[in-house]
């Protein structure tokens, strides 16, 4: 086990020393390492100086360079990932997802989430379903009269809310599998 973790040590520190070596390459760019955990990864002058360098690249060497830049961030959040055991548990998916998709991924869930709500709905009206006598029943067993002040429609919505929620072990799976290329699909456009 503790090989594992020292060799995974040594592949990010190759990793952040062949960025430094990149850069360097390219243009005498340094990935600067902050002395403090909280402290601003570059000073104001060296800010100054990353801003004067970009300025003097074309657009395809900025794009050549965020896109090299993405590749190591993909790969250090992997790391990171791995590291803190989110790589290996549903949540820690769930959170990389947001994080590497962000908006895109939280339109498309609820995208999906009130096109499902709109079908139960649809399937519970269109159906002749009444949800009236299931609350009047509900209501026999906890001696409440929920049912008698209800209007039909209210519990028919009340009813297909319910439904989608207890669809939520299908959806959530569904919405993760197809995040990453409806996303892709969006941006390019």
């Amino acid at each position: 086990n503790s090989f594992w973790v020292g060799r995974k040590r040594n592949q990010i520190n190759f990793l952040l020393h062949d960025c430094n070596r990149y850069f360097a390459s390219k243009s005498n760019h340094v990935v600067p390492t902050p002395k403090n955990p909280y402290d601003d990864p570059l000073s104001p002058i060296e800010e100054l100086e990353e801003k004067e360098r970009v300025a003097k690249l074309t657009a395809f060497q900025k794009e050549a360079e965020l896109r090299e830049l993405d590749k190591q961030i993909t790969l250090l959040n992997t790391y990171r990932d791995i590291n803190t055991g989110d790589k290996f548990t549903f949540k820690g998916k769930m959170k990389a997802y947001a994080r590497d998709y962000g908006m895109g991924f939280m339109a498309w869930f609820w995208t999906v989430y009130v096109g499902s709500l709109a079908l139960t709905y649809t399937a519970i009206e269109v159906g002749g379903f009444e949800a009236l006598p299931l609350i009047a029943k509900v209501d026999g067993y906890f001696g409440t009269n929920m049912a008698g002040s209800l209007d039909p429609r209210l519990g028919n919505v009340a009813l297909a809310l319910a439904v989608n929620e207890l669809l939520e072990p299908f959806r959530l799976p569904f919405v993760v599998v197809t995040a990453k290329p409806v996303v892709k699909m969006f941006r390019r456009r």
